[in-house]
């Protein structure tokens, strides 16, 4: 391609990331501090029942989490609705701006990243789900010791987070994998604590996802895994693993796209620097040295 060509491509990237932005900016704008939050709802009636004793879960299948998601919010049950929804609803935009804001510093790359990860945040928010929480919680810990804890809670509110396991495994990290997988067992025994005869475990109807395929939808979750086993002494091993978990989810929500973020940070070997996915270049782009 010449040199001249090469000089649009910039421009196109650009225009797509404020693009990516404004969509985003114009979801929050229409629903200002009260969006329709439904999974708000599903929490918030999980906290009641908690609170009164009834069945966590419901035939309905609107709490699919692990029981000290409800325990956590009982609580705030005894708060009023619209200060707990707006309380809620700013918690997931204050998370979704920890993670788009440092992808920022990182030059074009970092904008066209922030602004097309900014409408899977945005999608978060606006319909209350703790997918943001998660991918925040996922985007700062998996750097640190504490990864395999923040990879368990994420498990046990949405369990195809337990594909991240793959890459302690892949390098041999056995004690960080133990422990991820021992955290995650102890913060969903608690279900066998309640009548989960209600739990919903067929694939909701959405537009993305192949459970409803399984053999498509198996096929293509092993790849997933097989190559971020394979990756997994890369520095593209979390964003191989993230995707490898979004392809082990038999249904798809935009918001789910979220996890992604995480995968734009590597863990360095002991005692080197973060080396983010996303970092200053010559030319700042988001391919490796």
């Amino acid at each position: 391609m010449s040199d001249d060509r090469l000089r649009f491509v910039p421009v196109v990237a650009a225009v797509g990331a404020f693009m990516a932005f404004l969509s985003a900016a114009l979801v929050i704008w229409a629903h200002g501090l009260e969006p329709p939050m439904d999974d708000f709802q599903a929490y918030w009636d999980a906290g009641h029942h908690i609170g009164f004793g009834d069945s966590l879960y419901q035939p309905t299948g609107e709490f699919r989490y692990a029981p000290w998601f409800a325990w956590l919010w009982a609580p705030f049950t005894a708060l009023p609705e619209s200060t707990v929804r707006v309380g809620w609803y700013l918690l997931l935009l204050g998370a979704s701006a920890s993670v788009l804001l440092p992808m920022v510093r990182f030059g074009l790359a970092g904008w066209c990243a922030a602004g097309v990860m900014s409408v899977f945040f945005v999608d978060g928010a606006a319909t209350g789900n703790v997918s943001p929480l998660m991918a925040a919680a996922l985007f700062h810990a998996l750097p640190n010791r504490v990864g395999p804890a923040a990879i368990a809670a994420c498990a046990s509110l949405k369990a195809v987070a337990i594909v991240l396991v793959i890459v302690y495994v892949g390098r041999r990290e056995w004690a960080s994998a133990a422990v991820t997988v021992a955290l995650t067992a102890a913060l969903v025994a608690p279900m066998l604590l309640y009548d989960v005869s209600g739990f919903a475990v067929a694939p909701m109807p959405t537009t993305y996802g192949l459970g409803t395929t399984p053999v498509l939808w198996g096929g293509l979750a092993l790849i997933a895994l097989g190559v971020a086993y394979r990756l997994s002494r890369t520095r593209f091993a979390w964003l191989a693993a993230s995707l490898a978990s979004l392809a082990a989810s038999p249904h798809l929500f935009l918001h789910y796209f979220a996890l992604i973020a995480p995968g734009l940070v590597e863990p360095p070997p002991p005692g080197r620097p973060v080396v983010p996915l996303i970092h200053r270049t010559g030319h700042r782009s988001l391919q490796p040295d």
